[in-house]
């Protein structure tokens, strides 16, 4: 008699710290979505607003998150694509990473690797968002390496903080100019233009920044 007590006893403890764990674990999966936050992320729109280059072969490299929406494969002349990257669902990280295109000429040559740097860090205590656009030499690795030179250190490319001010590169008789929001859904906007359109009156440039990207 007192066996069957004994085991219905250690049945029922068993059962209550069974239901307890349960309600536990739904209470932690329903309180996730507030602890760890998923709005890290960033949509770039990039415009060619070149008379004489086309961007071709993107390449990318994610140094945490992941690519939403992929990059067009040609952005032609006087057109504009977009692209998009987040950081992994239940990360510590933000989203960081590079994109890079050809510039093809109209011979078909390349004359350089466009490259866009990108981050939008998970603790914005320590950090803040931050970019940087660049023209390397033809064929340059889209890794790491590139990576962490255009996040740390200097080169053929112009760094600056996602603040919404604008930041420029020349080289190669071409331009990039781009901006980038400080928000945690960023919003870059870069635009390639040839170096001699800045000399131009700005009828005759025709620049494909749209107030449409901020909406």
């Amino acid at each position: 008699m007192l066996v069957c007590v004994f085991v219905q006893i250690i049945c029922f403890s068993w059962t209550i710290r069974y239901l307890y764990m349960e309600h536990l674990y739904v209470a932690i999966a329903a309180n996730t979505p507030q602890l760890i936050n998923t709005d890290r992320s960033v949509t770039i729109y990039i415009s060619n607003s070149s008379s004489q280059c086309t961007l071709k072969h993107p390449r990318i490299y994610t140094y945490s998150g992941y690519c939403q929406e992929a990059p067009h494969p040609i952005i032609a002349k006087n057109t504009q694509k977009s692209c998009s990257f987040t950081k992994t669902t239940c990360s510590i990280y933000g989203s960081d990473g590079v994109l890079t295109y050809q510039i093809l000429n109209d011979r078909n040559d390349c004359i350089g690797e466009l490259a866009i740097m990108f981050s939008v860090p998970y603790n914005y205590k320590t950090y803040g968002n931050c970019f940087a656009l660049g023209i390397f030499e033809p064929e340059c690795p889209c890794d790491v390496n590139l990576y962490n030179k255009m996040y740390h250190e200097s080169g053929t490319f112009t760094r600056g903080n996602g603040t919404g001010s604008s930041i420029k590169y020349s080289r190669n008789a071409v331009t990039l100019e781009g901006t980038m929001s400080p928000q945690s859904k960023s919003k870059m906007i870069v635009e390639l233009c040839d170096v001699f359109c800045y000399s131009k009156p700005k009828d005759d440039c025709q620049p494909f920044f749209s107030l449409q990207y901020y909406h």
